[in-house]
């Protein structure tokens, strides 16, 4: 009996069948970006992170917000902050408030072998620069570089942060600390990634760059004492054929620019489980997991089944809150005003108290033990946490005021909050900017004239002492609008003014 002739009528249809093929497919990608996919996905992106910084022999940096899930906790060196934003078209720039001095020093500490890496989660594809060859010259930028035996292929639509943020932050420092040469000044950027008409518009831009930074008033001598040659990036990619030996650089620090993810054709749904930039956007797919303990709990976390993960993550969530209690921060003063520091509000009761004259907290309630202990020299800043904390502070940051007014001069203070690296940070940013001169010495009268140039000047203070600080725009605003409101001149703030001059 020959088949049956298969009609319209005998096909059941997605969308008869109560599942339209639109959300059969977005089943399948969900279960795809699975917090297990990801978790594994990392592990084996983090294995070539680890190989690129041994055929290289140089340290990891991680760049954040995603950058530590790729680099396994002995081995990360220092953390960076380099936006995408920063290098978006038309939108270029050189950011003020993030620094990144900690990478000079990084650079300036392993001179010796020279040797530092960043790493970014995202991948995109990659054009061949040529073949390999001992003696060849292979171009990686708007420049060449000689290096035995190695083939740096250059990335086609690389993320911004690496091929525009980083590449211009390296010129900008590179003109700073090194003024009077001019073949350092050069701006390199990846030819299949940033066109010559975008490559020029961002060299334009330089020394308006360099005109802002001057205007911060850094120490540059001795920014300048960590480096002895320029910076140069260079990227590398899963595709990248990797040195055989470690190369030699003789006229510049490499920045080596690591996209840690390699390409997925096809999505991933294609690749059997593997998630391209699974680091990204943890907030929505971690469970609350951070890089640190996923780290130190890498074997149990891969080894768990995906529906038992997300209990698992917060058992691990549960013991890490517990240990964190007992831990201890250093308190971190803010030069060149070593007589002001901001630490963890838990830090803070467990030891800053008594290193410190004076005390400012920035928590929802106050300590009745800690304002027992300092009396007139604690201020408690009523400020719950996150952007609801940092709107807090508009309406608290007023009672500083009188709390510095009475504090005598020679007085240590701390600042802290429950990080220690947001709202203490905006309270600290005030007092520098009211109660600080140019040398970072207490005054005891607010400074009469204060500017936006002037509070980024102070906000570099911190930046450059405290690179981890994490103060928040909201906190910022906070801080801005407190600082520009009308003060009275109080009969007690002219005198303080009067004895200031004396002084």
């Amino acid at each position: 009996m020959p088949p049956k002739q298969i009609s319209t009528a005998d096909i059941i249809f997605p969308v008869l069948s109560g599942n339209s093929l639109s959300s059969t497919l977005s089943s399948l990608k969900r279960s795809t970006l699975s917090t297990s996919n990801r978790l594994h996905s990392i592990d084996s992106d983090a294995e070539f992170v680890c190989a690129v910084a041994d055929a290289y022999r140089r340290p990891l940096v991680a760049n954040e917000r995603c950058g530590s899930w790729y680099i396994p906790l002995e081995r990360k060196t220092a953390s960076a902050y380099f936006k995408s934003t920063d290098g978006h078209m038309g939108e270029w720039s050189f950011s003020l408030r993030r620094l990144n001095v900690q990478v000079l020093e990084v650079a300036g500490k392993h001179d010796g072998l020279r040797r530092w890496q960043m790493r970014d989660s995202r991948l995109h594809p990659e054009r061949k620069a040529g073949s390999g060859g001992s003696s060849s010259l292979h171009p990686i930028a708007r420049g060449t570089v000689r290096a035995s035996n190695l083939l740096i292929r250059t990335v086609a639509g690389m993320p911004d942060a690496l091929s525009k943020t980083i590449p211009t932050w390296c010129a900008v420092w590179n003109r700073l600390l090194f003024p009077h040469s001019p073949e350092a000044h050069q701006l390199y950027t990846p030819r299949q990634s940033v066109s010559d008409s975008e490559h020029s518009q961002i060299a334009a831009r330089l020394d308006s760059f360099v005109e802002l930074a001057q205007e911060l008033g850094l120490n540059l001598a001795s920014l300048r004492a960590h480096l002895t040659k320029p910076l140069r990036p260079i990227w590398v990619t899963q595709e990248s054929a990797l040195p055989s030996s470690p190369p030699d650089f003789q006229d510049f620090h490499p920045v080596i620019l690591c996209t840690s993810s390699r390409r997925v054709l096809g999505g991933e749904v294609s690749e059997g489980g593997y998630v391209q930039g699974a680091g990204d956007d943890a907030e929505g797919w971690a469970c609350g997991l951070t890089p640190q303990l996923f780290w130190e709990n890498k074997q149990q976390l891969l080894e768990t089944a995906e529906g038992v993960l997300p209990d698992l993550i917060s058992n691990l969530l549960e013991q890490y809150s517990r240990s964190e209690s007992n831990a201890v921060s250093a308190a971190v003063p803010l030069e060149p005003a070593t007589w002001l520091s901001v630490c963890p509000y838990a830090s803070l009761m467990q030891h800053a108290t008594t290193d410190f004259d004076a005390v400012i907290s920035c928590t929802s309630t106050s300590d009745a033990a800690l304002e027992q202990q300092k009396k007139s020299n604690h201020c408690h800043l009523k400020c719950t946490t996150g952007k609801l904390g940092s709107r807090d502070l508009r309406v608290a940051l007023p009672a500083l005021e009188a709390f510095m007014r009475d504090l005598p001069r020679d007085s240590s203070l701390v600042v802290s909050c429950e990080t220690g690296k947001d709202i203490s940070v905006g309270v600290a940013l005030a007092v520098l900017c009211l109660y600080a001169d140019e040398r970072g010495t207490r005054t005891l009268a607010p400074n009469p004239s204060i500017n936006k140039p002037f509070i980024k000047q102070r906000l570099s203070w911190i930046m450059t002492s405290f690179p981890d600080a994490k103060p928040s725009r909201a906190t910022l605003q906070s801080v801005n609008a407190f600082l520009f409101s009308p003060r009275e001149t109080e009969p007690m703030a002219r005198s303080l003014v009067d004895e200031d001059k004396r002084a």
